[in-house]
């Protein structure tokens, strides 16, 4: 469990640092190269999901933020004592989805800054990527853990 809250912390704390940052140094729309024809900091002002999906929902998206937050913490600690991976996993999803949370409750956005640009992808942030991961984690050790230890 304390794994669980530590990675779950630092992931977290690592989101909105960045996005403090890019929020601070970067205007809107700005573009800097990380690594050519690869990688970008843009500084992109989200209000929907990926592709500007839903854009302008604040209010359905912080409802059902606060639904799975609360739903993923009663997993998190009915399941303590299960499989301390599928709680990692789970951990990450946690601090996703709490890391854009705060951005949309407090600036009324996410602040993403990720562009890859060698492909069509939306600019992401690491609450995304922390979500995905900690998604595809715990599809996969799920498959592979015995039923009698999933923790969903």
């Amino acid at each position: 469990m304390l794994v669980t809250i530590l990675t779950g912390i630092f992931l977290l704390f690592c989101d909105q640092f960045l996005k403090i940052y890019i929020h601070n140094q970067f205007q809107p729309n700005e573009t800097k190269a990380i690594i050519d024809n690869v990688l970008n900091f843009t500084y992109i002002r989200n209000d929907g999901a990926g592709w500007g999906i839903l854009s302008g929902q604040r209010t359905f998206f912080i409802v059902i933020t606060l639904i799975i937050i609360v739903i993923l913490i009663r997993i998190i600690i009915k399941n303590k004592e299960k499989s301390w991976t599928q709680l990692i996993w789970l951990g990450m999803i946690l601090s996703g989805a709490i890391g854009n949370l705060i951005d949309r409750i407090i600036l009324g956005y996410v602040v993403d800054m990720f562009h890859l640009t060698f492909i069509d992808f939306p600019v992401f942030n690491i609450a995304d990527m922390a979500l995905t991961v900690g998604i595809v984690g715990l599809m996969i050790v799920t498959i592979i853990t015995p039923e009698e230890e999933h923790v969903i």
